[in-house]
């Protein structure tokens, strides 16, 4: 399923102009919501394909293709602030360049034989301080002597 989900409808990853975002609508209120305040598209209510979430989730296809063509004309931030106006959850899609960026992401340098390395740094352990790296062969003999070869 990815990021969708097999009972809940809509639920799951939509594509905007220039990036993804999760929807959840896991709640009938919240489907409300969705339709009228970020679809802006009160009729879905009243449509007996998107009544229920059983029929939403019957219909997934169909109701997923509304989204889609609402969210291509949106970028993922203007659809942000409508999620957060109608109060929705919502959960942005990471790329490889966000997570390399991401401010919880610490790195620290460390000596390599080929010279400084950027490392990510343990979140959980601030203590831990980085050593040079040894070049290759370079402890044989002490771990020689420690396992008794």
């Amino acid at each position: 399923m990815g990021l969708a989900h097999s009972i809940i409808a809509p639920y799951g990853k939509v594509s905007c102009k220039d990036g993804d975002v999760v929807i959840v609508c896991q709640q009938h209120a919240e489907w409300e919501r969705f339709a009228t305040g970020v679809l802006q598209q009160p009729e879905l209510l009243t449509d007996p394909r998107f009544i229920t979430n059983s029929d939403r989730v019957a219909n997934t296809p169909a109701l997923n293709k509304i989204i889609a063509g609402f969210c291509k004309g949106i970028t993922r931030e203007g659809l942000i602030i409508l999620l957060k106006a109608n109060k929705l959850p919502w959960a942005n899609v990471s790329t490889m360049p966000d997570l390399s960026n991401h401010p919880a992401l610490n790195r620290i340098d460390i000596e390599t034989p080929g010279g400084i390395a950027q490392v990510t740094k343990s979140p959980l352990r601030d203590h831990i301080k980085s050593g040079v790296v040894p070049d290759t062969g370079a402890q044989n003999e002490a771990l020689r002597k420690e396992f008794g070869t």
